[in-house]
């Protein structure tokens, strides 16, 4: 009898312990995913005229200046601005006329088809292309002191989950202090560039943080999460 009474106290005590390994369980699983589910949470954004749509993390605010540059805000300070760059097919055009003038009236015009074709067809003129233009996203002039970035301390090309063209640049930038004599290099970026193909012309989306500064490992993700959504719709 007294074995029968201790088998029951154990028993119980067993199915005590599991109920509450399972509420313990429950409870940090429930925990560990709301962070999860918010990091989920995100916003929309369809350019009327350029035809193209982006998400970006929820606990950004997009602030339109223009129509061709943002800022993606958070607690009003600007952690990354992207602005859309039409200039790709004037650069091609200088590339393989050589200099020369190439009659370009409209867009949609032949001469504009070759360019956009031509575009497509190497992504090398992209590259190039982005580079100049995160090179140019470092630069900055004063009477005291001037910023510029002739060297690229690494450079990744990828493609998007939507089949877009990304070049993603890290830079190396100077600060030169013409008073005191003096240059100090930092590292800078990431600069991200993602070529959008168009009907009329290629764009190029240019993605980066506030000028001179080295985006946190959170705020970069967040950059690849908003080029990893963009998708072109003609």
């Amino acid at each position: 009898m007294l074995g029968r009474r201790n088998f029951i106290k154990s028993r119980r005590l067993q199915l005590f312990r599991l109920g509450l390994l399972g509420t313990v369980f429950l409870v940090v699983s429930c925990w560990a995913s709301v962070p999860w589910a918010l990091a989920k949470e995100k916003k929309t954004y369809f350019h009327k005229k350029y035809k193209f749509l982006l998400s970006f993390p929820a606990q950004y605010d997009l602030k339109v200046r223009g129509g061709r540059d943002f800022d993606f805000t958070s607690n009003g300070k600007t952690r990354l601005s992207l602005m859309v760059d039409d200039q790709l097919v004037w650069f091609i055009h200088h590339l393989v006329s050589g200099g020369q003038s190439l009659i370009i009236s409209r867009p949609g015009d032949d001469a504009m088809a070759r360019l956009n074709k031509t575009s497509q067809e190497n992504p090398d003129f992209f590259r190039r292309y982005a580079r100049q233009r995160a090179q140019a996203w470092c630069d900055a002039d004063g009477p005291e002191s001037s910023t510029y970035c002739k060297e690229i301390h690494r450079e990744k090309f990828f493609t998007s989950q939507n089949g877009l063209s990304c070049l993603e640049l890290f830079l190396v930038m100077t600060r030169e202090n013409y008073q005191a004599g003096t240059k100090e290099t930092a590292t800078v970026g990431p600069v991200y560039a993602v070529q959008v193909p168009g009907d009329e012309r290629p764009l190029v989306l240019l993605i980066y943080p506030p000028k001179g500064k080295l985006a946190s490992a959170a705020v970069s993700q967040d950059a690849r999460e908003i080029i990893e959504s963009v998708e072109v719709h003609h």
